[in-house]
Protein backbone atom coordinates (compact mmCIF):
# COMPACT_ATOMS: atom_id res chain seq x y z
CA UNK A 1 0.00 0.00 0.00
CA UNK A 2 1.12 3.31 -0.69
CA UNK A 3 1.38 6.34 1.84
CA UNK A 4 -1.96 7.74 0.91
CA UNK A 5 -3.36 4.91 1.54
CA UNK A 6 -4.35 3.99 -2.31
CA UNK A 7 -3.93 0.82 -4.17
CA UNK A 8 -1.16 -0.09 -6.85
CA UNK A 9 -2.57 -1.40 -10.57
CA UNK A 10 -1.41 -4.47 -9.72
CA UNK A 11 -2.97 -4.83 -6.32
CA UNK A 12 -6.34 -3.90 -7.78
CA UNK A 13 -5.67 -5.95 -10.88
CA UNK A 14 -5.27 -8.97 -8.84
CA UNK A 15 -8.30 -8.35 -6.14
CA UNK A 16 -10.46 -7.68 -9.45
CA UNK A 17 -8.88 -11.81 -10.69
CA UNK A 18 -9.33 -13.28 -7.42
CA UNK A 19 -12.82 -12.29 -7.03
CA UNK A 20 -13.52 -13.50 -10.66
CA UNK A 21 -11.93 -16.69 -10.24
CA UNK A 22 -13.44 -17.23 -6.65
CA UNK A 23 -17.39 -16.06 -7.80
CA UNK A 24 -16.65 -18.48 -11.18
CA UNK A 25 -14.98 -21.57 -9.22
CA UNK A 26 -18.04 -21.33 -6.95
CA UNK A 27 -20.71 -20.82 -9.51
CA UNK A 28 -19.87 -22.63 -12.62
CA UNK A 29 -18.14 -26.00 -11.30
CA UNK A 30 -21.69 -27.42 -10.12
CA UNK A 31 -23.46 -26.17 -13.33
CA UNK A 32 -20.85 -27.27 -15.53
CA UNK A 33 -20.13 -31.13 -13.51
CA UNK A 34 -23.64 -31.55 -13.86
CA UNK A 35 -23.60 -31.65 -18.00
CA UNK A 36 -20.22 -32.37 -18.72
CA UNK A 37 -19.23 -34.77 -16.10
CA UNK A 38 -15.69 -35.32 -15.82
CA UNK A 39 -14.69 -33.23 -18.94
CA UNK A 40 -15.92 -30.37 -16.67
CA UNK A 41 -12.58 -28.77 -15.51
CA UNK A 42 -11.60 -27.84 -18.96
CA UNK A 43 -14.47 -25.67 -19.64
CA UNK A 44 -13.43 -24.18 -15.43
CA UNK A 45 -9.65 -23.65 -16.77
CA UNK A 46 -10.68 -22.00 -20.04
CA UNK A 47 -13.43 -19.67 -18.02
CA UNK A 48 -11.02 -18.48 -15.98
CA UNK A 49 -8.20 -18.11 -18.35
CA UNK A 50 -10.16 -16.34 -20.91
CA UNK A 51 -11.16 -12.65 -18.71
CA UNK A 52 -7.47 -12.64 -17.05
CA UNK A 53 -6.65 -12.38 -20.86
CA UNK A 54 -8.82 -9.96 -22.03
CA UNK A 55 -7.97 -8.15 -19.47
CA UNK A 56 -4.21 -7.96 -20.35
CA UNK A 57 -5.09 -7.76 -23.70
CA UNK A 58 -7.22 -4.09 -22.89
CA UNK A 59 -4.46 -2.99 -20.60
CA UNK A 60 -1.66 -3.60 -23.38
CA UNK A 61 -4.02 -1.96 -26.14
CA UNK A 62 -4.28 0.98 -23.79
CA UNK A 63 -0.43 1.57 -22.94
CA UNK A 64 0.22 1.31 -26.70
CA UNK A 65 -2.65 3.47 -28.23
CA UNK A 66 -1.35 7.06 -29.45
CA UNK A 67 -4.49 9.33 -28.31
CA UNK A 68 -3.61 11.98 -30.75
CA UNK A 69 -3.94 9.43 -33.80
CA UNK A 70 -6.91 7.98 -32.68
CA UNK A 71 -8.73 11.48 -32.33
CA UNK A 72 -7.70 12.62 -35.89
CA UNK A 73 -9.05 9.14 -37.40
CA UNK A 74 -12.36 9.29 -35.14
CA UNK A 75 -13.28 13.07 -34.76
CA UNK A 76 -15.68 12.97 -38.19
CA UNK A 77 -18.03 10.01 -36.52
CA UNK A 78 -17.59 11.42 -33.03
Amino acid sequence: MNKNNTITRNQYFFVIQSAMIGIGVISLAAGVTKKAQQSGWIAIIIAGIYPILCVILSYEIYKNLNLNYSWNLFKRVL
